[in-house]
């Protein structure tokens, strides 16, 4: 479409030339948005991935707690970050309080 107006532009009128323009805007703007809703953020390849990776992530994890269960671990470290930390670690409540401490 915009190698065959590349090629008429010189021979057509204004109006023509314009109401082709407005042609390929209008089908470049469908495209970019097909684009986006496909691949951009939140798009429908990233939920298919998500969708698809999300049961062996979930059987992963099962398998590090349960290595860290049976092996007595207190943390265990991943490349993505910690994958297990024994929950007696866990000091979320004490910060909390501290936090709220700090606020009076």
């Amino acid at each position: 479409m915009i190698q065959d107006y590349e090629k008429q532009k010189v021979v057509l009128s204004d109006d023509a030339r314009k109401e082709r323009e407005a042609a390929i805007q209008v089908k470049q703007d469908a495209l970019d948005n097909f684009t986006r809703s496909v691949f951009g953020p939140g798009g429908q390849k990233e939920q298919k991935n998500s969708q698809l990776m999300q049961p062996l992530l979930d059987k992963i994890h099962r398998a590090i707690e349960a290595v860290a269960v049976d092996g007595n671990f207190d943390v265990i470290f991943t490349l993505q970050g910690i994958g297990y930390i024994k929950e007696s670690f866990d000091v979320t409540d004490k910060v909390l309080e501290k936090l709220a401490d700090m606020e009076d």
